[in-house]
């Protein structure tokens, strides 16, 4: 989904971090939209000596691309400083794949440690799903897609026109995902154990909107994940579906075989479950010793000709929560994988 110069006044401007980083910047004029975000804050910070008083804040006090110690601690995106002793540290990301630098986060810490400034002081700002926690654990995260859905709760789109297209453009730039939705006959169909009684769910493809909707869902992931082109990719008889790109999702170099998604008819039919993640192209002895050691449990299932994969599936719940989004929660899926295999020793 794309958005149109004349539909929005950010267009073309909020492009990368460094613009986004500005403009969220500039939204800490108004009160209310500076209220909500110190809201955030004061909500992760444990020590109460610590808390804000948004009272005491001016849009004055924040700052963007700040050298801290003369750059020697590196510079940090955003900052909030209220006096000496109050002084809030913010690293943004709105990529879930880019990496952390080398002052990310030790430089920023021994800054405040210089300061006799509490670490919890630090704060990041990224998206859900993003690919590098735990290289932040235990610090305090904020999550983009939560700002807009506080925004959106406080109702301060519907008060301010800029706001409003704020979210919109950042929201459909980075953290949208299309909702697809199925009815309950198309449910049954999907989880149907008509298989049982001679039933082929590879026949599904004879049904148009059922099989388009579950194609759109896997291109729609595909947006938001790094995959490789080629043959192998999309449809064939056999399936329908995307490699990974391991390089530039930065898969640990010691990972020989590859990551595929996508709707494997054969599984479909004995699993009745449409959507998996598989480990492919291995070698059997490498593959096994890789799943007891990565937290995850992938299953194992044997094709009519004897092939093996290991799979795991997004779950029904997922498609049958109307709360839930499924490309959404496909995604943090896959990313919750990439995170594992780029770590992997």
């Amino acid at each position: 989904m794309e958005i149109e110069r004349e539909e929005n006044i950010f267009y073309n401007l909020i492009k990368n971090e460094t613009s986004l980083t500005e403009v969220f910047c500039n939204f800490m004029r108004y009160e209310s939209f500076r209220n909500l975000f110190i809201d955030m804050i004061n909500e992760k910070i444990k020590n109460k000596e610590n808390i804000i008083d948004k009272s005491k804040v001016k849009f004055q006090d924040f700052d963007t691309e700040v050298a801290l110690n003369n750059q020697k601690n590196g510079r940090i995106d955003f900052q909030l400083k209220i006096n000496t002793n109050k002084i809030y540290l913010f690293e943004i990301k709105i990529k879930t794949y880019t990496n952390l630098t080398d002052n990310q986060p030790k430089g920023y810490l021994d800054y405040l440690k210089e300061l006799e400034l509490e670490s919890e002081n630090l704060f990041f700002i990224l998206p859900k799903g993003y690919l590098h926690l735990k290289e932040i654990k235990n610090h305090n995260i904020i999550y983009w897609e939560d700002i807009l859905k506080q925004i959106r709760k406080k109702e301060l789109d519907k008060a301010n026109v800029f706001i409003n297209e704020f979210c919109e453009i950042i929201d459909l730039n980075w953290f949208y995902f299309e909702k697809i939705d199925f009815s309950k006959n198309e449910l049954e169909l999907i989880f149907s154990d008509k298989k049982d009684k001679g039933y082929k769910m590879i026949e599904n493809v004879n049904i148009p909107i059922l099989m388009k909707k579950l194609f759109k869902i896997i291109d729609l992931t595909a947006v938001n994940v790094s995959y490789l082109g080629g043959k192998n990719d999309k449809q064939n008889f056999e399936n329908y579906g995307y490699l990974l790109n391991k390089n530039t999702c930065k898969i640990s170099k010691k990972i020989n075989f590859d990551i595929w998604y996508g709707i494997d008819y054969e599984l479909w039919e004995k699993t009745n479950n449409p959507i998996s993640i598989q480990l492919a192209n291995f070698d059997i002895e490498e593959i096994e010793l890789f799943i007891q050691n990565c937290g995850i449990n992938f299953e194992r299932f044997e094709y009519k000709d004897k092939a093996i994969t290991f799979y795991i599936q997004l779950e029904r719940e997922v498609f049958e929560n109307e709360d839930k989004n499924i490309t959404e929660e496909l995604t943090h899926k896959i990313n919750e994988v990439i995170n594992v295999l780029k770590d992997y020793k």
